[in-house]
């Protein structure tokens, strides 16, 4: 009877290293570039996104089934996005094309949104083909993102949140 409870001792404690090595390589999954291939609008309130988003991945296989983000200013949410579900491919550096959803909260409109900005700002990053040059003015500092992740590793569903992690860290890739 001893053996077989220290066996299970063993083993229980095998898989459990063996889980937590494994689980290391998930915490070096990399974002190595990103963009925005394609952007459609929806009215005054929200666009459609393509997003280009290169991944280092050197885990195995992942699956995202919700990833989505709450931008706030000061605080307060002013926007959302949420990306469409998709898979990482496992133990290589690869580009996937998302289809994201990003639209303006309920209370803020796009008077407010045009109001951080300095046109000659808006139209130097236009000429740039640099967007991401307006997170180089004032108000970007007060930009921040709760994210949620909800996915698929080593079949076993994962949970994660980040917040207020500021918006210049994740874009600035």
């Amino acid at each position: 009877m001893k053996k077989s409870v220290l066996l299970k001792v063993c083993l229980l404690m095998t898989m459990a290293m063996l889980t937590m090595t494994g689980c290391s390589k998930y915490k070096k999954i990399k974002v190595t570039s990103h963009r925005v291939e394609s952007c459609k609008f929806e009215g005054l309130r929200a666009a459609n996104l393509g997003v280009a988003l290169e991944v280092d991945n050197p885990a195995g296989k992942i699956e995202i089934f919700e990833l989505t983000a709450d931008v706030k200013y000061s605080g307060k949410v002013i926007g959302k996005l949420d990306v469409a579900p998709f898979k990482l491919t496992p133990r290589q550096k690869v580009t996937y094309h998302l289809n994201a959803r990003a639209s303006l909260a309920e209370g803020f409109g796009l008077r407010d949104v045009m109001a951080f900005f300095d046109m000659k700002d808006v139209m130097a990053a236009i000429k740039n083909k640099d967007v991401l040059e307006l997170l180089d003015l004032d108000f970007a500092d007060k930009l921040t993102a709760d994210v949620n992740v909800v996915g698929k590793a080593s079949g076993m569903k994962v949970k994660r949140t980040f917040t207020d992690v500021p918006l210049k860290k994740l874009l600035r890739r």
